[in-house]
C-alpha cells in the first residue's frame, strides 16, 4: 500500500535494502580472501625458529637468485570499516652467517690451535668435515669428520696428535695439533654441513717456523801477516731466515766481517757470517760477540768468542825467583809445555824439585852442578834454553852459557 502510495518512498526502501545486500557480500568476499592469503603465504626458511621443525630436504644454494626468492611477502585486504590484515614474513638473512677461523703460526715441535665455529645462524648442524693440504700431503683430501653421535672420526687413517677439542652443539669445530713439524705446514678447511643452507667453510693456513741451530766454529789461525778467517758464527735451518751480526768493540777497524745464506727445499735458511782479520799476537785473546736473531726465536741469542791466534812459543827465558829457584818463561797458544832436564845424567830427585816452569834446588852441593835445559813446547813448535849451575863453598851460583838460549 505505502508502495504505491509512495511511489518515492518505496524505491528509496529498496535501494537501502540493496545496500544492505550488496555490503554483506563484501565482507563475505573479503573474508573468503583473507582465508585464502593465510593458506598461501609461502613459509620463512627462518622457520626453524617455531615449535614446528621443517622437513629435512636437500637444499643446493644457487647464489642470489635464491636470495630473492626468500624476500618477505606480504599481503592485505580491506573492506570498508572492517579494517585489513597484513602478513609480514622475515627475510632470509644468509649473508650473517660466519665462519669464523684465520691464520696460524706455531713453532716447530709446538702445539696449534686450529680454531673454527659457526656464528649467527639458527640452521641445524650435521656434521663437520676437516680437509688439509700440507707439504708432506699436497692433494687436498678429507683426514677428520665429526658427527652428532660418533664424535670424531679420522678418514684415511689416524693421527693421534690431533684432538677435537670443540663443541659440537656450540657449532665449535675446533682442533689441536700438539707436536707441529714443517711437514704439517699448509692449508686446513673446516667444513659445517648445515640445514638447510647446506656446506659453510673457511681455510685455516697454518704456518709453522723453525729456530735455527746456533754454534761458533774457530778457524785456528796462526801467527802471520796476511788476512784469514778467524771464526764462523752459524745459524742453521731457520724458517725464517735467521740474522747474525759481530759485536767487534775495540777491534772493528782491525776485522771485517761477511755474510752469506742458504736456503733449502723445505724453505728453511742456514746464515753464516765470518769474522776476518790479521793474525797478530796484539789481537789474539780479544773478546768479541756474535748475536743471533729470528722471529723463530722467544729472545736473540748471544754467543761470545775469544779470537785465537795459534803460534809456537816465542823467546824462552829463564829467570831467578829466589836464591835457589828459576823459572822458564815464555809466549806461547796454546800454552806452552815445560820440561826440565840435566845434559849428560838424569836430575837427581833428592837434590832438585820440579813443577812445571819451576826448577828448586834442595842442596848445596857439587853434585848439583852441571847444564840445565827448559824445553817449551806446543802443537805448533817447540824452543829451549839452558841453565848453568855452579856450586862452591856451600854457596850456590848460577850462570847463562854462552849459548844459553837455543831455538830448535
Amino acid at each position: 500500500m505505502m508502495m504505491m502510495d509512495y511511489p518515492g518512498e518505496q524505491m528509496m526502501i529498496m535501494d537501502h535494502k540493496m545496500t544492505e545486500d550488496m555490503d554483506h557480500c563484501r565482507l563475505a568476499v573479503l573474508e573468503s580472501r583473507e582465508h585464502d592469503d593465510r593458506q598461501h603465504v609461502p613459509l620463512s626458511p627462518r622457520s626453524a625458529h617455531d615449535d614446528h621443525r621443517p622437513s629435512r630436504r636437500t637444499h643446493e644454494y644457487h647464489g642470489p637468485e635464491d636470495d630473492r626468492r626468500h624476500e618477505s611477502l606480504s599481503t592485505s585486504s580491506a573492506a570498508g570499516d572492517q579494517g585489513q590484515h597484513i602478513a609480514t614474513l622475515s627475510p632470509r638473512r644468509a649473508e650473517a652467517l660466519q665462519v669464523i677461523g684465520g691464520s696460524v703460526t706455531v713453532v716447530q715441535g709446538g702445539t696449534a690451535i686450529l680454531s673454527c665455529h659457526v656464528i649467527d645462524t639458527n640452521d641445524d648442524l650435521t656434521q663437520i668435515t676437516w680437509q688439509r693440504r700440507t707439504r708432506e700431503k699436497p692433494h687436498n683430501d678429507n683426514f677428520l669428520t665429526i658427527l652428532p653421535r660418533e664424535g670424531p672420526q679420522f678418514v684415511n687413517g689416524g693421527d693421534d696428535r690431533f684432538k677435537y677439542i670443540g663443541n659440537f652443539n656450540q657449532k665449535n669445530g675446533t682442533l689441536q695439533l700438539a707436536d707441529v713439524t714443517l711437514k704439517d705446514e699448509g692449508s686446513y678447511t673446516c667444513i659445517f654441513t648445515l640445514f638447510p643452507s647446506g656446506n659453510q667453510k673457511t681455510e685455516i693456513p697454518l704456518i709453522v717456523i723453525v729456530p735455527p741451530f746456533t754454534n761458533i766454529k774457530d778457524n785456528l789461525p796462526t801467527l802471520g801477516k796476511e788476512e784469514v778467517l778467524f771464526a764462523t758464527c752459524t745459524a742453521a735451518g731457520s724458517k725464517p731466515p735467521a740474522e747474525v751480526r759481530w759485536l767487534t768493540g775495540a777491534l772493528r777497524d782491525k776485522v771485517r766481517t761477511t755474510t752469506n745464506s742458504t736456503q733449502y727445499d723445505n724453505d728453511t735458511t742456514t746464515t753464516v757470517s765470518s769474522l776476518f782479520g790479521v793474525p797478530t799476537r796484539e789481537i789474539n785473546g780479544h773478546q768479541v760477540q756474535c748475536v743471533i736473531s729470528s722471529d723463530a726465536m722467544s729472545k736473540e741469542e748471544t754467543l761470545p768468542f775469544s779470537i785465537q791466534v795459534y803460534f809456537s812459543p816465542t823467546e824462552v827465558n829463564i829467570r831467578e825467583i829466589s836464591e835457589n829457584s828459576f823459572e822458564c818463561v815464555t809466549e806461547a797458544n796454546p800454552s806452552a809445555n815445560f820440561t826440565w832436564s840435566r845434559s849428560g845424567q838424569s836430575l837427581l830427585q833428592s837434590a832438585v824439585k820440579v813443577e812445571g816452569a819451576k826448577l828448586q834446588l834442595l842442596s848445596r852441593t857439587s853434585d848439583l852442578n852441571g847444564l840445565y835445559q827448559c824445553d817449551a813446547s806446543n802443537a805448533y813448535g817447540r824452543k829451549h834454553a839452558q841453565l848453568y849451575v855452579h856450586v862452591a863453598s856451600g854457596t850456590c851460583s848460577a850462570a847463562w852459557a854462552s849459548f844459553a838460549v837455543f831455538f830448535s
